[in-house]
């Protein structure tokens, strides 16, 4: 699908894809779910400082996210479920400030959520389901007032869940 539509003879914001600002041509959103892609992640995405929606959802995806990702301030979806990520989820998470709905679910990730996942104070959706998470559930979360939705069912979390989760 990208090798037939992915050509230096036509404009990035002409991609399958890719949907760029109409004033200044910087690309706004990369959505390429649902497109058999495999591989890893370049980290050259952590470049597009004007993305504002990254969605890979339902692909082959593997590695670990690079973490030029966490340089996207302007981020407000990040959608990465059904892929084959793995690894921990870093601290650096927490930097992206506008994020408002982040879906991680159905991966490979493991190790413990990060405190700083509380600094999304903008965050209304919350996923990641079907991990290999483990450790207990931040008390961060919990103060999260934007927070409508939350999934971190099938992983391994410790500890008694508090009930204002539940």
């Amino acid at each position: 699908m990208l090798s037939n539509n992915w050509s230096t003879a036509s404009s990035v914001c002409n991609w399958v894809g890719v949907t760029c600002d109409e004033r200044h041509g910087r690309v706004q959103s990369l959505i390429l779910q649902n497109m058999s892609l495999r591989g890893t992640v370049s980290p050259n995405l952590g470049n597009l400082s004007f993305l504002v929606i990254l969605d890979l959802k339902n692909n082959s995806f593997g590695g670990q996210l690079p973490t030029e990702l966490y340089r996207l301030r302007r981020l407000k979806i990040l959608h990465i479920s059904y892929n084959e990520f793995e690894g921990g989820i870093p601290a650096a998470l927490g930097d992206l400030s506008q994020l408002e709905y982040l879906y991680l679910g159905v991966n490979n990730f493991s190790g413990f959520i990060p405190q700083s996942i509380g600094n999304l104070h903008q965050l209304k959706e919350l996923e990641i389901d079907q991990n290999k998470m483990s450790g207990p559930i931040p008390q961060t979360i919990l103060n999260m007032s934007s927070l409508e939705h939350i999934n971190l069912a099938v992983n391994y979390f410790s500890g008694t869940p508090s009930s204002n989760i539940m």
